[in-house]
């Protein structure tokens, strides 16, 4: 089974963390999928947020080879001008992974399943929703978080330790 998990990452969080390692239990092979959005300002370029999944797949390795045995080989796909289902179906995946907060998230998650079923039904969707103490964090919290004073320390409780240096690097 091949998964894909989307998103734009900009800065990829411990949800996006926690989603990762889900995804790479549940598939043989996972591609993380970093989505252009040209209706936003990304904080990072392109290139640093696919670096930064890199190093979230890495720790997720480690922790695997710590006491989990490695399930699934993860890559990282930039997708600029695509729709994810159309990404998904030309690399063969079986399951779109996607996260779910709490309801505000409901809606809209219905509504690209509804078009994903539309233009390729074979194609399943997964929603998995995380733990209690993850569902707060998103990108934009974070970024809404930096500048003031003290903000180091409430952002490196959101973020694994090599994302956190990638931010205060951003920030000088």
């Amino acid at each position: 089974m091949k998964g894909i998990y989307a998103g734009t990452f900009d800065p990829p969080t411990l949800g996006h963390y926690w989603m990762i390692r889900k995804g790479m239990e549940l598939f043989e092979e996972l591609i993380v999928a970093i989505a252009v959005n040209p209706t936003k300002t990304p904080m990072f370029k392109t290139k640093e947020r696919s670096s930064m999944i890199e190093e979230c797949i890495v720790r997720a390795e480690e922790i695997f080879e710590n006491g989990y045995v490695v399930r699934s080989k993860a890559s990282v796909k930039i997708i600029d001008n695509q729709y994810l289902i159309d990404v998904a179906s030309e690399e063969s995946v079986d399951h779109i992974l996607r996260g779910i907060r709490g309801v505000q998230d409901f809606p809209s998650e219905i509504q690209y399943y509804d078009f994903n079923y539309q233009k390729c039904s074979y194609i399943n969707t997964v929603f998995l929703i995380p733990p209690p103490e993850l569902r707060h964090i998103s990108s934009s919290f974070v970024k809404m978080l930096i500048g003031p004073e003290g903000w180091e320390d409430e952002v490196k409780k959101l973020v694994i330790p090599s994302v956190f240096d990638h931010i205060k690097n951003k920030v000088k």
